[in-house]
């Protein structure tokens, strides 16, 4: 609730009149709209035929988004932790880096690979997020095997490129030894 004097803008009203339709349909309505209160948005328009369609029974997009919000209630609910993920692997993520894995191999891979990611050719000093916060980029084991800390199963990667990564993993491990071999590394 807006205090007392406190002159609200047209944005700021559209914004809390969504939030409380939000709520209203997710049940988290508590009381109702005000008397005089304005609600913006759809009130007052009818929906085109095309979206009639959509939402029809015989539509077979329907379904799938009917399948996506059980998978989100599932998720949700904590069914996908550990073991019963589909992507887990024996709990290995929890297992430490070896001490050879340190800031100075790091910094070797990265001037190896002249500080640029090795997919998408960004350089660490052109490497910034939307909010114009720097990153460094970060060494990827290619077997995906923590305690091999040879140099030629390193690469560098942006933050972005390495997250792409982790599905897939015979390909990208096939395809950045191919990489390497055509650097001669």
């Amino acid at each position: 609730m807006p205090k007392k004097g406190y002159k609200q803008t047209k944005n700021h009203i559209k914004k809390r009149a969504l939030a409380e339709r939000i709520a209203y349909k997710e049940g988290r309505h508590r009381g109702g709209f005000k008397k005089g209160h304005k609600i913006l948005g759809f009130l007052g328009k009818k929906h085109t035929e095309k979206y009639k369609q959509l939402r029809s029974e015989n539509n077979p997009m329907k379904n799938l988004i009917i399948i996506k919000k059980r998978i989100q209630t599932v998720v949700k609910k904590g069914i996908f932790k550990l073991e019963n993920h589909p992507n887990w692997r024996g709990g290995i993520s929890f297992e430490p880096y070896s001490n050879e894995f340190n800031n100075n191999l790091k910094e070797t891979i990265k001037n190896r690979d002249k500080y640029t990611c090795q997919l998408c050719k960004i350089s660490e000093k052109d490497y910034k997020t939307k909010s114009k916060k720097k990153y460094r980029l970060n060494i990827h084991h290619i077997d995906y095997n923590k305690k091999n800390n040879s140099l030629s199963n390193f690469i560098t990667l942006c933050l972005n490129c390495h997250t792409k990564t982790e599905f897939n993993r015979d390909s990208w491990e096939d395809y950045f030894r191919n990489l390497l071999k055509e650097k001669n590394l």
